[in-house]
């Protein structure tokens, strides 16, 4: 059952997204140009401002797995920008929230996630750098 502080945080996370959306809306043709500078299509912008915070989910796993978002951007800031745009893009939200809710350490992630195969290396590297 949803408290009311989640009732309360799922709201202001809608507005938030109808805002962004609109503002998308009002620069018109130039949501290409802003699109283009931040290596998405315009599409995927406007998934990606639709879905809100979703890519926080993506800094939640990389915490339960052990990795470290800056870690891992200082030593390459385009796997953290692909992973970012892969969580968010995903249809699995509900999925990956009850999954890292219940701080779940199982495999089952592994299943849906899009970006499995990109953790499971950082992992293993982190790993191996730990061992030296």
């Amino acid at each position: 059952m949803m408290s009311l502080n989640d009732v309360g945080s799922w709201f202001r996370d809608l507005l938030a997204r109808r805002n962004a959306l609109a503002e998308l809306n009002d620069v018109g043709p130039e949501v290409e140009h802003i699109a283009h500078d931040v290596g998405l299509t315009a599409s995927e912008l406007r998934t990606i401002a639709s879905r809100g915070a979703q890519a926080l989910l993506l800094e939640d796993r990389m915490r339960l797995l052990g990795l470290d978002r800056q870690e891992v951007a200082r030593k390459g800031i385009d796997v953290v920008r692909d992973m970012e745009r892969l969580c968010a893009m995903c249809d699995e939200r509900r999925q990956c929230i009850r999954d890292l809710a219940a701080d779940d350490h199982s495999d089952r992630w592994k299943s849906y996630c899009r970006n499995a195969q990109t953790l499971e290396a950082l992992q293993r590297e982190s790993e191996v750098c730990s061992a030296q």
